[in-house]
């Protein structure tokens, strides 16, 4: 039984190598539009989320540019760690803001945070939106 999980949790993680960066980025991606600032929101559930954290650099500036081009306030990608139930939030826009909200501290590089328990986006993220719009606001800079 064992094997056979581990045949297909390595099976899904070549499925993941395999998509192109936007592609992954929007598979499972919807936006949200609060006052005059729209948030991007994509996730990917994986038991392997190091292959698609070794591309962190990739999808952030596939995230710059999609943000760039749609007038995303803040595009955040959730890896989702379904075997240890938690989240690997990559940020491109208002990263400071975001990793105050969930009150955890922006990892190196200044772009993502570990959210431990966090695996929904509809009942975990969403709700956390508005949060962030209201601490953008009362921000004088955004980063």
């Amino acid at each position: 039984m064992q094997e056979l999980g581990q045949a297909a949790f390595t099976a899904g993680a070549s499925e993941l190598n395999e998509r192109s960066a936007e592609e992954l980025l929007t598979s499972d991606f919807k936006e949200f539009s609060m006052h005059d600032m729209t948030f991007a929101v994509g996730t990917v559930e994986t038991a392997s989320p190091e292959t698609v954290e070794k591309r962190t650099d990739e999808l952030l500036a596939t995230m710059k540019q999609l943000s760039q081009s749609r007038g995303y306030t803040s595009f955040l990608f959730m890896i989702v760690d379904i075997i240890n139930m938690n989240c690997h939030l990559l940020i491109h826009g208002c990263a400071d803001a975001v990793a105050d909200a969930f009150n955890v501290p922006l990892e190196k590089g200044g772009h993502s945070i570990m959210v431990e328990g966090m695996v929904s986006r509809k009942k975990q993220m969403v709700p956390q939106l508005p949060h962030i719009q209201h601490l953008i606001t009362n921000r004088a800079g955004v980063r």
